[in-house]
């Protein structure tokens, strides 16, 4: 059974999930139905490690901890990974996580920090790392921090990334920002 399990695991296959059972509320900010998704992966994908660059409340990576719990030291039992500000770090673990394999790194933070993350996320793409990113906050109109959380330049540059093209010549990022729950 646990041989069937690390086979699956290491295969690479995404795991079969039933979107339409998830339920959104109308009208929910993307985060928040974004807080909804990972909470449903964390019951039903068992290989997924979610790490946030301390902001696990705002950016709702805490949909999926509610349903976990952190990796504490001498305890590697949960399956989040409170990386603390240091953006750049957490993306770089998720690299070697998903270097490793057997397990699907997902990595949040404001999308005004993914700066930071940029050297990681251009390497993730080139090597065709299936690391997720999921950025929140992403409108220039959020302001409540003031203009050093204002995603001004970020989208641009993030849309630019879907075209660089890995070994094989193909397109290495995919950028979805949605629209609505």
């Amino acid at each position: 059974e646990l041989a069937a399990k690390f086979a699956k695991f290491f295969s690479g296959d995404a795991p079969e999930i039933d979107y339409s059972a998830i339920e959104q509320k109308a009208g929910s900010a993307t985060r928040a139905a974004s807080a909804t998704v990972l909470a449903a992966f964390a019951d039903q994908v068992e290989n997924m490690i979610v790490s946030s660059a301390d902001l696990a409340n705002s950016d709702k990576t805490d949909g999926f901890l509610k349903k976990t719990k952190a990796f504490e030291k001498g305890d590697f039992t949960g399956q989040f990974l409170q990386s603390g500000v240091a953006e750049l770090t957490m993306a770089a673990m998720a690299n070697g996580m998903a270097l490793h394999g057997g397990v699907i790194p997902v990595v949040g933070t404001f999308f005004v920090f993914s700066d930071y993350m940029k050297p990681a996320a251009r390497l993730a793409a080139l090597q065709q790392l299936p690391v997720k990113y999921v950025w929140t906050h992403d409108a220039f109109r959020v302001g409540e921090d003031g203009p050093t959380h204002q995603p001004i330049e970020q989208e641009a540059q993030i849309r630019l990334m879907e075209k660089l093209k890995n070994h094989h010549g193909e397109n290495s990022m995919l950028v979805l920002r949605p629209a609505d729950a």
